[in-house]
C-alpha cells in the first residue's frame, strides 16, 4: 500500500522563504528604527527649537527690564536731588519702558512655563511695590517744595529695600530665562550627538546583521551540503554501496539528498538483482521466477485508516523463507503477517509457498487469529522446515489483535517516542503443533508497529556482536516524526541502516514491514 500523508508532520520552511523572512525582518526592523529615530529627532528638535525662538526675546526683554528699572531709580534720584524737568521726564520715560517690557513678557511667557510665569509676576508686583513705597510718595513731596522731606522717603530703609526686590526679582527672572534657553540649546547639542550615537549602532546592527547572514548561509547551506557531500562520497568509495545519505538541512538540500538517496537505492538493488540473477541461474529458473512471484506478489489494498510498506531481501539468490502479506478480512479489517521458515534456499521457498498459501485462505475466510496459526501448523506437518510467524489485525478504531508464533516481537512506537514489543503468543509454526492465545490493544493515532524477521536483529557488526532489537529501537526513536509516520521510508531507513551496520548483511534472509494507524 501507499503511505498517506505524514501525521502530524510539518514541513521546515524553505531555504528561499527563510532568506525573505531574514531579509523582510532586518528591513522591518531597520525601517523601524530609522522612523523611530527620525520622529524623535524632528519632535524634540521641533520642540527644543521653538522654545529657543520663545525665549531668545524674552531673555532680551528681561535684560532691558532690569536696565530700565535701575534708569527709573537713578532718574529719580537726580530728580529729587537737582529738581529739574528733565530728569523726572527720564523717569517717566524708563518707567514707562519697564511697564512696557512687564507687559511684553507677560505676553511671552505662556501658561505652559509655570515657573518663568511665577518670576514674572513676582518682577511686576515687586515693581509696582517700589513705585507705590518710593517713587510716588518722593513725587508728592517734591510737588509740595517739601525737596528735603522727598530725599529722606526716597532714602528710607522700606524705599530700599523695596528697590532691592524689585531689581533681585527682575534679575531672577532674567537668570532663570538665559538657564533655561541655554539648557534647550544643549538638549539639541546633546539629541545631536545621541542621533550619532544611534547611526553608529545603527551601523553595527547592519554589520552584525550581514554577520548572522553569513553566519546562516554557512549553517542553512554550507554545511548541510557539506553533510550530503560526505555521504555521496562513502556511499561511492565503499564498495557494498550501503551508506545511507541523510536528508539534512532546508527542503532544497533534503530533496537534493532525497534524490540522491533514491538513486543510491535503485542501483543498489539493481547491483542485488543482478547478483542474485548470477546466483539463480545456478537454480531452476522458471521455478525460481514462479515461486518468487507467488512469495512477492501482495495484492494492494486500500485503507483509510491504515498504511503499510514492506520489503524482503532474500540471502541467496532470489529465493527467500521470508514473506510478507496483506489480507483484506471479511469484517473489513486489514491483517498483516510476515513469516520465516527455517533455512534459506529453494527448499525453504516450497514451504514458505505453502504456508503462505494456508494463512492466507485462513485469513481471507475470516477464521479467529487462533485458528489461523493452527492451521500454519498443520501446512509444516508435511517437511522438516518450520516457520515463525506474526499475524496482525488492524481495525478502523485503532485496535490491533495479534497472534506471534514464535516469532520476533514486533515494535511499536507512539508519537511520543514510547516504544513496546508485541510479544509471543505461542509456540513456532511446525509438526508439533501448539495452542495459541491472541493479544489485544489499541494504537494512538501516528504510531508505527515494526515487523521483521531475524535476519535485521542477528546480524553481526565488524565486532561481531549482533545488532539486537535494542538498536533497532534507538534508531526507529530517532527518526523525525514524519519519517517514523511514513510507512515506507521508516522500513527503507531500517533497512539501509542495517545494512550499512552489519559486516555480514547476506548471512540471512531478511523482511521488514512498517504499520502506521491513521484514523
Amino acid at each position: 500500500m501507499t503511505a498517506g500523508p505524514r501525521v502530524g508532520y510539518r514541513p521546515p520552511m524553505s531555504l528561499r522563504r527563510r532568506f525573505l523572512a531574514a531579509t523582510a525582518a532586518a528591513v522591518v526592523a531597520i525601517v523601524l528604527l530609522a522612523v523611530i529615530v527620525a520622529v524623535q529627532f524632528w519632535t524634540a528638535s521641533a520642540s527644543q527649537r521653538a522654545l529657543l525662538d520663545q525665549l531668545a526675546p524674552a531673555a532680551d526683554d528681561s535684560a532691558s527690564l532690569v536696565l530700565a528699572q535701575t534708569d527709573a531709580s537713578s532718574s529719580l534720584a537726580d530728580h529729587l536731588i537737582l529738581n529739574d524737568d528733565a530728569s523726572l521726564a527720564q523717569y517717566g520715560a524708563a518707567l514707562a519702558r519697564a511697564e512696557s517690557l512687564q507687559a511684553t513678557l507677560d505676553e511671552t511667557i505662556t501658561d505652559d512655563m509655570p515657573e518663568l510665569s511665577d518670576l514674572q509676576a513676582a518682577s511686576m508686583r515687586t515693581q509696582k511695590a517700589w513705585v507705590a513705597t518710593d517713587a510716588e510718595p518722593a513725587l508728592a513731596l517734591m510737588a509740595d517744595d517739601r525737596q528735603v522731606r522727598a530725599a529722606r522717603q526716597y532714602s528710607s530703609p522700606q524705599a530700599r529695600a523695596a528697590y532691592a526686590d524689585m531689581i533681585a526679582a527682575s534679575q531672577a527672572l532674567h537668570a532663570r530665562i538665559n538657564a533655561i534657553r541655554d539648557a534647550a540649546a544643549a538638549s539639541v547639542t546633546g539629541f545631536t550627538t545621541r542621533l550619532g550615537l544611534v547611526l553608529l549602532v545603527v551601523g553595527l546592527l547592519v554589520a552584525a546583521g550581514i554577520a548572522l547572514l553569513l553566519a546562516a548561509v554557512r549553517q542553512w547551506i554550507l554545511m548541510p551540503l557539506a553533510y550530503v557531500r560526505k555521504d555521496l562520497r562513502r556511499a561511492a568509495q565503499h564498495g557494498s554501496h550501503d551508506d545511507p545519505i541523510d536528508q539534512v538541512g532546508p527542503p532544497e538540500i533534503a530533496a537534493v539528498a532525497h534524490d540522491a538517496e533514491s538513486l543510491r537505492r535503485e542501483l543498489l538493488a539493481e547491483i542485488d538483482e543482478a547478483r542474485a540473477a548470477r546466483e539463480g541461474l545456478l537454480q531452476d529458473a522458471p521455478l525460481v521466477a514462479a515461486m518468487r512471484t507467488e512469495l512477492q506478489g501482495q495484492p494492494l489494498l486500500t485503507a483509510d485508516f491504515v498504511t503499510l510498506a514492506g520489503r524482503t531481501a532474500a540471502a541467496e539468490g532470489v529465493m527467500s523463507g521470508d514473506w510478507w502479506d496483506l489480507v483484506e478480512r471479511p469484517d473489513g479489517s486489514i491483517a498483516a503477517l510476515i513469516a520465516d521458515a527455517s533455512g534459506h534456499g529453494p527448499e525453504a521457498a516450497v514451504a514458505a509457498v505453502r504456508v503462505r498459501n494456508v494463512l492466507r485462505s485462513a485469513l481471507e475466510a475470516g477464521l479467529p487469529l487462533d485458528q489461523v496459526a493452527q492451521m500454519g501448523a498443520q501446512a509444516c506437518s508435511h517437511g522438516d522446515h518450520f516457520v515463525t510467524a506474526l499475524v496482525m489485525e488492524v481495525r478502523s478504531d485503532g485496535t490491533l489483535r495479534w497472534v506471534n508464533a514464535g516469532h520476533h516481537p514486533a515494535l511499536a512506537v507512539t508519537s511520543d517516542k514510547v516504544a513496546t514489543t508485541l510479544d509471543a503468543s505461542g509456540p513456532l509454526l511446525s509438526v508439533l503443533g501448539g495452542t495459541w492465545s491472541v493479544h489485544e490493544r489499541a494504537l494512538e493515532p501516528g504510531e508505527l508497529v515494526l515487523a521483521y524477521t531475524d535476519g535485521l536483529v542477528e546480524a553481526r557488526d565488524e565486532a561481531g556482536e549482533e545488532l539486537g532489537l535494542a538498536s533497532v529501537e534507538t534508531f526507529v526513536r530517532g527518526l523525525d516524526a514524519h519519517v517514523r509516520t511514513d510507512a515506507a521510508e521508516a522500513v527503507e531507513r531500517v533497512i539501509a541502516n542495517t545494512r550499512f551496520r552489519a559486516a555480514d548483511w547476506r548471512r540471512d534472509d531478511v523482511t521488514v514491514i512498517g504499520l502506521v494507524y491513521r484514523p
